[in-house]
């Protein structure tokens, strides 16, 4: 008896297909016009994905689909380092994005960076499964919050891997007890 799993699925990065799609515009190529015609009217691509069967669905197995698709995925952004220099730096190790007297400083573990983006163009750029916007001024990397509490005054505060601390603006804490208080 053939038993009918869930399916978790992640899609792979274009730059793991680029190599299929180059091969394949070489053979292309090489076959001549009649049967270059043949090719490209029965072949079709699909970007490379990953299938994950199991009896059920666990928090497990979507925690490993999380991690594979970053490690397929990995975005780079471009920072200004404090020598001055352009580098390129995975989304993954980001923690934080924030303004800092009108310039917008992403935080690493290494080091900080200035970046030319607004932060509102950062949180349409950034995957929302790994981002959360705290305030209109700041971007957290959900990896790196240890937990949330509560103030007096009536708002979150966060305390991030790094041992810094930030506020939940009143604007954002709806969204954020929906998305991540749950």
């Amino acid at each position: 008896m053939l038993t009918k799993y869930p399916v978790l699925t992640t899609t792979c990065s274009a730059e793991l297909a680029a190599p299929c799609k180059t091969a394949y515009a070489e053979l292309i190529r090489k076959a001549g016009d009649n049967h270059a015609r043949d090719l490209q009217s029965q072949s079709q691509f699909y970007s490379p994905f990953i299938t994950i069967n199991a009896p059920a669905e666990t928090p497990e197995l979507q925690h490993l689909a999380a991690n594979i698709s970053q490690l397929t995925n990995s975005q780079l952004i471009a920072g200004i380092s404090p020598r001055g220099t352009r580098e390129l730096v995975p989304v993954n190790q980001i923690i934080r994005i924030h303004t800092d007297a009108k310039h917008v400083v992403m935080e690493t573990k290494a080091t900080t960076y200035t970046l030319p983006q607004r932060i509102y163009q950062l949180k349409q750029l950034l995957p929302s499964d790994l981002f959360l916007q705290l305030s209109s001024g700041e971007l957290v990397n959900r990896q790196h919050i240890r937990h949330f509490s509560l103030t007096p005054s009536g708002l979150y505060q966060v305390l991030l891997s790094t041992g810094a601390t930030t506020f939940v603006s009143r604007r954002c804490m709806q969204q954020i007890r929906k998305e991540f208080l749950k």
